[in-house]
């Protein structure tokens, strides 16, 4: 019982740094919305082992539904963010552009590129 009482203190917490977020900034915003995880398995185990519903099969259903559902988009949400940080940044595209020019690229795509990646309008000659 304990921990749904503790899970419901931290879904409060979240839910109420979404209306002062401006005041608090995005880092804090953000760092304590990963409480939000932690207040999610608080509830879930809290409604599967003393909730009022907790011996019906259908209740259990949902619950183990609900959690493999919750598992699989965390683990989504980290992986993505993992492969974000993997990724190279769109700064160093010219970089990389203007060195295989250097190599003797084919000049005309590299300046194509270059100019859909800055949005400026492409004449192609």
């Amino acid at each position: 019982v304990g921990v749904g009482i503790i899970g419901a203190y931290l879904t409060l917490l979240v839910t109420v740094t979404f209306y002062i977020r401006r005041w608090i900034g995005q880092k804090a915003f953000r760092a304590i919305h990963l409480f939000s995880l932690v207040a999610y398995i608080a509830v879930t185990l809290h409604s599967f082992f003393a909730g009022t519903d907790s011996t019906l099969g259908s209740a259990k259903l949902i619950y183990v539904g609900s959690a493999l559902v919750g598992a699989f988009l965390t683990a989504h949400y980290f992986v993505t963010k993992r492969l974000k940080k993997a990724a190279p940044s769109p700064a160093s595209l010219p970089a990389r552009l203007s060195a295989s020019v250097c190599r003797g690229g084919d000049r005309r795509g590299v300046r194509i590129g270059v100019h859909l990646m800055q949005g400026r309008p492409v004449k192609v000659t």
